[in-house]
């Protein structure tokens, strides 16, 4: 049976009527380790991709190469060593033709380096102790490509119970970093982190620049412990037509979460991308850090996403008991999600946390939500009342 109830309120910021019905379902939100085909975006940029691929291809030095006589094809010996062998000596690599396995050291990538992946190659992570590692560590380099990524960590064989940073992909203090085609899982933290290193000397601790210039096409992250991407530090960042789903065991448990650290986040577009029953959040804003900023300005655009089955679709962070001060600036730019389409979300389909005085302009265009249990739409009090400063303004069409 199904239940339907309308509720009608009325929100006024800054002297806007906003008008909300909220359609109410009940729905059944089983649990799901697979992503339905159907709801997969399609490739974005495929012959250019695949052109790309092959012009690489056609000079990369195959790492099968450096496996020592009567290599296992089975992903069952520790090959970490022979690998890095590789990428330390090339700059155009092949991965082998079949499943590899290595140990928690993970890969490191060089600079001016293009990765490729063949139909068949995959890189298996043999389950570890550590709280921390990384299966392709991109560091304070420049210009890399990885092309069709399949990596498989240990999130289920995972031997300790420590730490939540157990990351696929690592991209720190880079710039110009391409990763097409990825297909992550089980990690025992994020599928893909993008932020900046931290150094630690002399009981002081100092940030390396923020990545910048990074883009992700057509990549699926699943099943992950934390969350599908993390955005924690970066300028110019681009995600299209990916996936990021089933993120199921340590908060944020979201498939997106965009939250800046002591670094500078800006100019972020995510293009027609799909988070699926992730355990708290599709995606996930948290910029409560900005405000304390000297450089706090965000520009961030969300078109054309899907989230089904996350118990809140977006959520907008709030920030506690937060007042615009010297100490806490609102945070300039703004924050546009256009054509956002949420479906069987229980709590939310957009959630406003408390306080928002501190927020950028945000723009919400032509939001479809439906088949949820609670608000489509829920904006707190506080966002609503006369104190809210001239700069911070939320817009619903």
């Amino acid at each position: 049976m199904v239940f339907i109830l309308f509720l009608k309120e009325v929100f006024r910021v800054r002297g806007k009527m906003i008008l909300l019905f909220f359609t109410i379902f009940s729905i059944n939100s089983c649990a799901q380790s697979e992503v339905p085909q159907n709801i997969i975006p399609k490739k974005c940029e495929v012959d250019r991709i695949e052109k790309l691929y092959q012009k690489y291809y056609k000079k990369a030095i195959d790492l099968t190469t450096l496996l020592p006589n009567g290599f296992s094809r089975k992903g069952d010996i520790d090959y970490t060593q022979e690998l890095q062998r590789g990428l330390d000596k090339y700059n155009t690599i092949l991965m082998p033709d079949f499943p590899v396995l290595i140990n928690d050291i993970g890969l490191t990538i060089s600079e001016n380096t293009a990765v490729l992946f063949q139909p068949n190659s995959k890189i298996i992570l043999k389950p570890s102790t550590k709280g921390t590692y990384e299966v392709l560590r991109i560091h304070q380099v420049k210009n890399v490509k990885i092309f069709n990524a399949n990596i498989l960590a240990d999130a289920e064989k995972h031997l300790g119970d420590k730490g939540e940073w157990g990351m696929g992909i690592a991209i720190r203090s880079s710039a110009n970093v391409k990763i097409f085609n990825a297909n992550i899982k089980n990690c025992w933290g994020d599928g893909i982190y993008i932020g900046q290193i931290w150094n630690r000397s002399e009981s002081r601790t100092t940030l390396e620049k923020e990545s910048e210039n990074i883009d992700i096409y057509n990549t699926v992250c699943n099943h992950n412990r934390r969350n599908g991407l993390s955005i924690v530090a970066g300028i110019n960042i681009k995600i299209y037509h990916s996936v990021f789903a089933n993120s199921y065991d340590t908060f944020p448990k979201s498939g997106i979460d965009i939250e800046p650290g002591p670094g500078k986040t800006n100019n972020i577009e995510v293009v027609n991308c799909v988070t699926y029953n992730n355990k708290a959040r599709g995606i996930d804003l948290m910029l409560r850090k900005l405000p304390k900023l000297g450089d706090n300005h965000i520009n961030l655009t969300i078109s054309d996403h899907l989230d089904e089955l996350s118990p809140i679709g977006i959520r907008i962070a709030g920030y506690k008991d937060l007042i615009p001060s010297e100490k806490y600036r609102i945070i300039s730019g703004k924050i546009v999600i256009d054509n956002p389409v949420l479906r069987k979300n229980r709590i939310n389909g957009i959630d406003f946390e408390i306080n928002q005085r501190l927020a950028p302009y945000i723009q919400i265009c032509n939001p479809k939500i439906t088949n949820i249990l609670g608000d489509k739409i829920k904006i707190s009090a506080q966002v609503n009342l006369n104190k809210i400063e001239k700069n911070n303004i939320i817009e619903i069409e």
